[in-house]
């Protein structure tokens, strides 16, 4: 008899929960979510474009294709290479920050910070505009001194190798930076007691102390040097440089034929094979890394002292990385939008520089593209970081489910953004008849949405991770439901890394362009596809002008972040 009221007591307990109900419905809710573009990638990869057959027609048309072996070699050069960039530029600046004192260290955190929430298009823009072969401003400099031809251009695999690069030294540096401050410094003056120079010491002991972390850092942007599509897009389209991303987006965007979703599908199929492959071994090299440790723990103060004349080396290359990865191409920007025409600096250029780029058809861009972009910005990540607080939680409290969300959150990392935005509108087109979502700002929304769940629940997840795990327990046995304990406690207690995660996804809805740009129509754009076909058209002070508008919601949402995230002062 006691054992039926104690049911019965139970089952009631749980139906005067609905908060803990609505918490359940968002996490499966999320899940089918992330689950949907897997499942629509592998259905429409099977359906023939041509016969609308079921089978492995488009693989074998793929695979068979005179393109295929170009492509995959540009991808594997473009990835090895960006990687390469990378590692040059982020390991110096994360051993300067770490194990240094470096006086510029504070400046160092800003310029990875900031690199990271600048869109990718918008540098190559920037860079589009000094190094266009035809009115770039070094070949129309170069021509007005007598040259002939074009000195340099940016459509090339070598720029779009640096570029690609450069804009991945701030993110890979937030993987560096923890890895190295971790290794014990007594290490480090041990090795100098016994004559090792610094630089040997941060090849012969640092390195290879940090290996696991490096491989790891090396497999994770390996994944996003194949999926990126932003350099590739508007530096190798134009040269005929094809590498994955632009071939999907070339079988969605044809202008002398109906889109191949099936044959877009079968390239992001098999590319996200690859990835996912690429995703488990990183993060089973990172779970291995995570095991291995340095005895006497972190070193409080720096290990390695710079002389004045180190000091100056270190401030100018730091200098050489800020001002190409974010100044200039911002100054080019700029420097564009306020011209009629592009022309380099003169006398002449200065007289005729004027804010009409930023006149009625600025203002009436704007507000075309504004209200979708800030709607996005502001809808996406809303609805993700309450999705991803609920799959956390219910994580913690179901095993099997948050078993299941773990893989599902694994797989979708592996599915690019291009193949997303292609199985959304495949989606779209089944389901018009019924759910007219179809090129509606509704879809383009969810497309977005599904892309980053994945992403954020890693910073949602690692928030609530922060708290006590016997808060839960103690808050249950006061008599709160589970509900009422994630909303009313757990919520308020991981604020900080909830204000990182909804910012965090602003920040790359802003910045995507790969959704935004297959999606869009005449009457759905945001300002990332406005500016890419701009861009595309040549009408560079209205694609300079708008880039300049991103560039400032961009600088907002960043300092918004910083804000809300900053450490209050010990009084």
């Amino acid at each position: 008899m006691s054992h039926s009221v104690g049911l019965a007591t139970a089952i009631s307990g749980r139906r005067q929960d609905p908060l803990g109900k609505l918490v359940v419905v968002l996490a499966v809710t999320a899940v089918v979510l992330l689950l949907l573009p897997i499942a629509g990638l592998i259905m429409s990869s099977l359906v023939s474009d041509e016969t609308k057959a079921f089978g492995l027609e488009n693989y074998q048309s793929i695979i068979n294709s005179r393109k295929f072996t170009t492509i995959i070699t540009n991808t594997a050069i473009l990835a090895v290479g960006s990687l390469a960039v990378m590692f040059l530029i982020a390991i110096p600046l994360a051993w300067l920050y770490a194990r240094t004192d470096f006086r510029w260290r504070g400046a160092i955190l800003i310029a990875a910070t900031s690199q990271i929430a600048i869109p990718g298009f918008l540098v190559a823009l920037g860079y589009i505009f000094l190094l266009n072969p035809s009115n770039g401003l070094i070949n129309l400099w170069w021509r007005e001194a007598g040259g002939q031809g074009s000195l340099v251009t940016v459509y090339s695999m070598p720029w779009i190798i640096l570029l690609q690069g450069l804009t991945m030294v701030g993110p890979a540096f937030y993987f560096l930076a923890p890895a190295f401050s971790n290794v014990d410094g007594s290490i480090e003056e041990a090795a100098s007691a016994h004559g090792v120079s610094k630089f040997e010491a941060l090849f012969k002991i640092l390195l290879p102390m940090t290996a696991p972390a490096l491989i790891s850092t090396a497999l994770f942007f390996l994944v996003i040097s194949v999926e990126t599509f932003d350099y590739a897009g508007m530096l190798g389209m134009p040269a005929r440089i094809d590498v994955v991303a632009t071939w999907i987006y070339q079988y969605t965007q044809s202008s002398m034929t109906l889109p191949q979703y099936g044959r877009a599908s079968a390239i992001g199929t098999m590319t996200a094979a690859v990835l996912l492959a690429l995703i488990l071994v990183q993060i089973l090299v990172f779970k291995r890394s995570a095991d291995a440790g340095t005895i006497g723990g972190r070193a409080r103060v720096a290990s390695v002292r710079l002389g004045k004349g180190a000091q100056l080396a270190a401030m100018t290359g730091f200098s050489i990385y800020g001002f190409l990865g974010i100044v200039l191409p911002f100054l080019m920007l700029v420097w564009t939008a306020l011209l009629p025409v592009p022309q380099p600096p003169s006398l002449k250029a200065v007289s005729q520089l004027s804010p009409a780029g930023f006149g009625p058809q600025f203002w009436t861009e704007l507000a075309n593209v504004g209200g979708t972009t800030l709607f996005i910005t502001v809808f996406v990540p809303t609805c993700v970081l309450l999705f991803t607080i609920a799959m956390s939680w219910v994580s913690k409290r179901m095993p099997a489910l948050g078993r299941t969300i773990d893989l599902v959150t694994v797989v979708s990392l592996a599915v690019p953004s291009i193949v997303i935005a292609v199985v959304f509108n495949i989606g779209g087109l089944a389901v018009h008849r019924y759910v007219p979502i179809f090129g509606t700002v509704w879809l383009l929304a969810i497309a977005i949405g599904s892309r980053y769940v994945a992403t954020a629940h890693r910073i949602t997840d690692n928030a609530f991770r922060q708290l006590n795990p016997e808060m839960a327990e103690y808050a249950r046995t006061a008599g709160v439901t589970s509900g009422r304990t994630l909303f009313s406690i757990a919520v308020p207690a991981a604020r900080t890394g909830l204000i990182f995660a909804w910012f965090w996804v602003a920040l790359l809805t802003l910045r995507e362009l790969p959704i935004t740009l297959i999606m869009s129509n005449y009457d759905l754009q945001t300002l990332a596809s406005r500016i890419f076909l701009y861009n595309s058209s040549g009408q560079t002070q209205q694609s300079a002008a708008l880039s300049v508008a991103l560039f400032a919601v961009v600088t907002v949402f960043l300092a918004g972040l910083l804000y809300l995230t900053r450490r209050p002062r010990a009084r």
